[in-house]
């Protein structure tokens, strides 16, 4: 208090930390309430705080959630018009500067300058973020193409694919895949392994296999090579009520783990 408008300094100091942590509090349950599925609620939560990214990722969180929920409640044309309103947002959201331009992750190696000095530099939280909900938004195409051909609804099974191309070509153009330190996200995969999975769904619809038939999977197990592969055509059968054919691939994919790693996906 022995300088110039030191007690000045130090309640702006307060004032602004407390907004910050009131600020914080209203994103985290804005995104909490969407990812639970109330999306009045998570907009309430978002329009108390006057920052584009978190109206914006709220938005999205919630067309994510319904996009599942119409997949559980086997509303699969709903899901094209979610996904489509998904991938609008986000290019809108990182347009305005509410998400991170994807090409700061390789420009500026994932890290946020506070000043020119590289030592000054510090990891771009904001990289994380939207790595993470560019994934999410992948994993929704994916589920709905593995769904639909579940179905054998070979038009829906088009509209997917297209969009889940669609994505993975503008994503991996930004090789972040290629950044140390930062997650590891190839869109190209994703786009490969739920191609795979929709292939053996169908077979697997128009043969009529029966729960829990494991000789059936026997002819595509070999296919299965990644972890995202196990992973959707597993949730698919589970959401099938075939636990026992989705009990033997998990163990399949125990088996392989020296080439299937269990951590990834």
């Amino acid at each position: 208090f022995r300088q110039p408008f030191g007690a000045a300094r130090q309640h702006l100091n307060h004032e602004l930390a407390r907004r910050r942590a009131t600020q914080m509090q209203h994103v985290h349950l804005s995104h909490l309430f969407a990812r639970l599925g109330y999306p009045h609620a998570a907009q309430r939560e978002a329009e108390l705080v006057r920052v584009p990214a978190a109206r914006m990722l709220s938005e999205i969180y919630g067309r994510l959630t319904a996009g599942h929920d119409a997949i559980d409640n086997d509303q699969l044309d709903q899901v094209v018009q979610h996904l489509t309103e998904c991938e609008s947002l986000m290019h809108r959201a990182i347009e305005c500067g509410a998400l991170v331009d994807p090409w700061n992750v390789v420009g500026f190696a994932g890290n946020f300058s506070l000043f020119p000095a590289l030592e000054n530099s510090v990891h771009d939280w904001r990289v994380d973020e939207l790595v993470e909900l560019v994934e999410q938004v992948l994993d929704l195409a994916a589920r709905a193409w593995s769904e639909s051909a579940a179905s054998d609804n070979g038009a829906l099974e088009q509209q997917f694919s297209t969009i889940l191309s669609r994505l993975a070509v503008w994503w991996d153009q930004f090789s972040t895949p290629t950044v140390e330190g930062i997650q590891r996200l190839v869109a190209k995969e994703i786009e490969v392994s739920a191609n795979l999975v929709a292939g053996s769904l169908n077979a697997w619809h128009k043969a009529g296999a029966a729960s829990g038939d494991i000789v059936f999977w026997r002819l595509f197990v070999e296919q299965l090579d990644s972890s995202k592969a196990f992973q959707l055509v597993i949730e698919a059968l589970l959401d099938h009520r075939d636990t026992v054919a989705a009990m033997a691939l998990m163990m399949q994919w125990v088996s392989q783990k020296d080439r299937t790693p269990l951590e990834e996906g």
